[in-house]
């Protein structure tokens, strides 16, 4: 893949609710960042993960129960369209039952929850339900042990004069870390090349000419030649980073010619070996490290070499909280996808792993994510983090990313006839210069929040072209109006449920008022929040029904919009719950 390529469209056919559905990202998805996909259950998400789970790597497999309709009639289809960041030069990857060539672009990984439920029994025929979590196998086959056999001693014995000027490196070849990035950064067979080994060959046979004093200071030692070979300068650079005593630019060459040599004596797969070997220690390391961070003295997430696999076994989730399993869970699942997805452009979906996490969890989550991303962009390698949740950023402040993208699933085609509210609400947000902070605080104390008093705005609206709500009374008959057509289910006009949300918060509020003395009111009135107020009537003795706790995602997280976003899908969700409704309507 170009390293301009990107993904433009995700293309589904016949997968569980979709007959077809397609997601286009304003211009394309971003590599190497976090990508939130956001939409309300039933909406599409499970669809979308689906999709990617059932890839195999000839086809597509769905389970009977998701194809859709459960009809097998209906043949399933994922298309990933990449462009470049123009949106020029498409290319269709796609898989159906027959084929598969996403797998000849993208490597594929999905995080969702593992947790099964187990029936055990209590004797006399009477069981009961366990969550238990299965150990997760993070490297399927642990590469055989190899060691690079070094001695400087018997190295030096091909050397015909002045041999003690190469360094006994031990050090270097022990150390993992060099061995893997030397591995992966050099092109070390480009050595074997007449004209390389040339070039080595002479460098030696000048070295033993020189007098000791002269090796000893390096003088009369010319590399030039030596720092003509790009890789020999990569090599050097490679071991000046890994030695504290090494730091002479001649010897840094020299040594670089027996790191070669040591190397370039080794058969191929010896030393592909040695290196599957040393990567696997080094990832062994790092997950045990990252996996400590979340170990107590007594409840450990394990990582165990069982039968040639490497395990994570976890506690007994009845001796942890919830909280604590999944952030387990879902570290051990990355930890698996850091190593199964190795290739230059890979896929990551999160399936609403978010959503369950507590707050403190969810910070650790996000930078482990970070993390992840991290690894894959050092190595110069594409990843596509999609993280698929319910929670809406901008009513949920659960997310810390620096560079996070977002991107709404399913935007309704249901919109009010008139965006009245929508521009209010805005405007309030936008707290232009032209009108002062007391006037838009008005807006929010005589409108937004019940006040038996009159405050009529009427320099504001005209601005804003509300002449629908010119006055108070307009504007309580306006948001009444349509919470008639939010109640009438047989209605033929759609209804406005920012509106809707205006006039519960109003309904809520002023029950509260009429239930006050007078020397409490105004007391009650300055209170910036509904929540505020109903803890105003409960601190003076007043019960509450919980109904209005219950609606605090209506009446406070719904009365917020931003422009150029939007602000509906999410709330025509949340009112046309049956559950949410009945609320509304009970009060």
């Amino acid at each position: 893949m170009n390293d301009n390529c990107r993904i433009k469209k995700i293309e589904i056919k016949n997968i569980k609710g979709f007959k077809n559905y397609r997601f286009s990202p304003n211009q394309y998805l971003i590599p190497n960042k976090p990508n939130l996909f956001v939409a309300p259950n039933g909406f599409g998400k499970s669809s979308i993960t689906t999709a990617f789970n059932a890839l195999l790597k000839t086809k597509i497999k769905l389970s009977p129960l998701e194809y859709r309709e459960q009809n097998f009639d209906y043949k399933p289809c994922l298309s990933i369209i990449t462009s470049d960041e123009y949106g020029n030069n498409e290319q269709n990857f796609y898989a159906d039952e027959n084929k598969n060539t996403i797998n000849s672009m993208f490597e594929i990984e999905v995080i969702n929850s593992p947790l099964k439920a187990k029936k055990k029994s209590l004797g006399g025929g009477t069981s009961y339900a366990v969550i238990d979590i299965e150990p997760l196998i993070i490297w399927n086959t642990i590469p055989k042990k190899e060691n690079l056999s070094y001695s400087v001693r018997e190295y030096r014995k091909a050397i015909k004069k002045n041999s003690h000027i190469f360094k006994n490196l031990k050090f270097l070849f022990n150390n993992k870390k060099f061995i893997c990035e030397f591995k992966n950064k050099i092109n070390y067979k480009s050595f074997e090349l007449k004209k390389r080994q040339k070039i080595l060959l002479e460098f030696k046979e000048q070295l033993s000419e020189l007098s000791l004093k002269e090796i000893k200071n390096f003088e009369n030692v010319d590399i030039t030649k030596l720092k003509n070979i790009n890789d020999l300068t990569e090599i050097a650079n490679l071991i000046k980073k890994y030695s504290d005593e090494i730091k002479d630019i001649k010897d840094l060459y020299i040594q670089s010619i027996q790191v070669i040599d040591i190397i370039l004596s080794l058969p191929s797969i010896k030393f592909n070996n040695i290196y599957k070997y040393y990567s696997y220690c080094l990832e062994k390391e790092k997950f045990k490290s990252r996996i400590n961070n979340f170990n107590n003295a007594w409840l450990k997430l394990e990582l165990l070499e069982k039968k040639g696999k490497l395990v994570a076994e976890f506690p007994n989730p009845s001796l942890i909280s919830n909280g604590q399993r999944d952030i387990l869970v879902f570290i051990a699942k990355l930890l698996k996808a850091e190593v199964k997805l190795h290739g230059d452009n890979s896929i990551l979906i999160i399936d609403e792993i978010f959503d369950y996490l507590d707050e403190a969890n969810l910070v650790s989550a996000q930078y482990y994510i970070n993390k992840f991303i991290e690894t894959f962009r050092e190595k110069n390698k594409k990843i596509y983090v999609i993280i698929m949740t319910h929670l809406d950023p901008v009513v949920f402040q659960s997310y810390y990313f620096k560079n996070l993208h977002i991107y709404y699933l399913s935007k309704s085609q249901r919109k009010p006839n008139e965006k009245i509210i929508e521009k209010l609400l805005i405007y309030r947000n936008k707290k232009e210069n032209k009108f002062t902070d007391e006037q838009i605080d008005n807006i929010s104390k005589y409108y937004l929040h019940y006040n038996p008093d009159n405050y009529e705005p009427i320099e504001i609206f005209d601005n804003l072209n509300l002449n629908k709500i010119h006055t108070k009374s307009d504007f309580i008959s306006y948001i009444k109006n349509h919470y008639e057509l939010y109640k009438d289910e047989n209605r033929t006009t759609e209804y406005d449920p920012l509106a809707v949300c205006c006039f519960v918060r109003l309904k809520i509020e002023k029950s509260l008022y009429d239930r006050l003395e007078n020397d409490s009111k105004d007391k009650f009135l300055d209170c910036h929040t509904t929540i505020e107020k109903i803890r105003f009537i409960e601190d003076l003795g007043g019960d509450v029904s919980e109904h209005y706790y219950l609606l605090n995602i209506i009446h406070n997280e719904a009365i917020h919009c931003k422009n150029n976003t939007d602000n509906y899908t999410r709330l025509y969700s949340k009112l046309e719950n049956l559950i949410i409704r009945q609320l509304i309507l009970s009060i």
